[in-house]
């Protein structure tokens, strides 16, 4: 599939690759102020250890300053969470660890509404995001055990 520009025409390696660096910077921001929100104080990235594919996935190796521990985090087209680097030995096995904490979240939210505790607002509003929450940790687990993208896991963090 070619990607067009704003006018149609298709893009050009070039455009392709100014869009795919927006996207990066765009990704580096919300993982920063995810950090923030969280706690963490941002250090940087271990470059090695990032993955990315624009505008799907980005998986972060994250060092941080505060607590003396470095995180796996995730973003991109799925939610932006992250964990202790201690879960996962690398990006892959960090993707099959979100996908399984994500469906855990799932099935207890679902928990939750059987037993009348509302925690999104209202029933109809959690029900939208534990379907949600699972068809993201499919589409993970999907990723995961795709031989073929991590073959190609040769694009790093720009």
């Amino acid at each position: 599939m070619t990607q067009s520009n704003q006018q149609g025409t298709p893009m050009t390696p070039q455009e392709r690759q100014e869009k795919a660096n927006k996207w990066g910077q765009e990704q580096v921001v919300k993982i920063q102020k995810f950090c923030f929100s969280s706690g963490i104080e941002f250090k940087g990235f271990k470059q090695e250890k990032c993955v990315n594919l624009p505008p799907v996935i980005a998986i972060w190796y994250i060092q941080s300053k505060t607590k003396n521990e470095d995180y796996w985090a995730i973003s991109g087209e799925f939610p932006t969470d992250i964990a202790p680097v201690k879960v996962a030995k690398d990006a892959r096995d960090a993707t099959r660890y979100f996908a399984l904490s994500w469906q855990l979240k799932a099935a207890r939210m679902e928990d939750s509404l059987a037993e009348g505790k509302v925690q999104l607002g209202d029933k109809e509003t959690q029900q939208k995001a534990i379907a949600e929450l699972i068809q993201k940790a499919e589409m993970l687990a999907d990723i995961h055990r795709d031989e073929q993208f991590w073959v190609n896991t040769n694009l790093k963090i720009a």
